[in-house]
């Protein structure tokens, strides 16, 4: 019986050693979905700018825009997104491409109430799109 024991240890020892080694070659699985679509990315741009979170509104440019190192101070957003006239928000949204058309509402003023908005999006990394250019009402490359 201690013999039957030894060898059903050995046998789970070997097995664990393997299945370790196996996850530590291929990986462990992720279930975490990191994508962000174009329309996801226009709304949470969106929302940083609702919530006044002007000094993150940078995180949504693509690394190739201009405004992904130009315009990381937060002041740099204000006149685009006035305070006053929040929130924002988006009516319609058509992706054709890369292209995003879009009609924004402001409150406050009305600033932008029924303007017309045009987001070109770029991929980021795999299944992420960042802002690439603002176009129309307002204008950010």
């Amino acid at each position: 019986m201690k013999a039957h024991a030894r060898t059903m240890t050995r046998f789970l020892l070997m097995a664990a050693l393997v299945g370790g080694a196996a996850l530590v070659l291929t990986g462990c699985p992720d279930d975490k979905d990191d994508s962000v679509t174009m329309d996801q990315r226009i709304n949470l741009f969106i929302n940083d700018v609702n919530a006044d979170n002007y000094g993150n509104l940078w995180t949504h440019m693509h690394p190739d825009s201009s405004a992904y190192t130009q315009r990381r101070d937060a002041s740099t957003w204000t006149a685009d997104f006035p305070r006053g006239d929040r929130p924002f928000s988006i009516t319609t949204l058509n992706i054709s491409g890369s292209t995003v058309s879009t009609t924004i509402t402001s409150s406050g003023s009305g600033l932008y109430s029924g303007s017309s908005i045009t987001f070109t999006m770029q991929l980021s990394g795999k299944d992420v799109w960042a802002i690439r250019s603002i176009s129309g009402a307002i204008t950010v490359n």
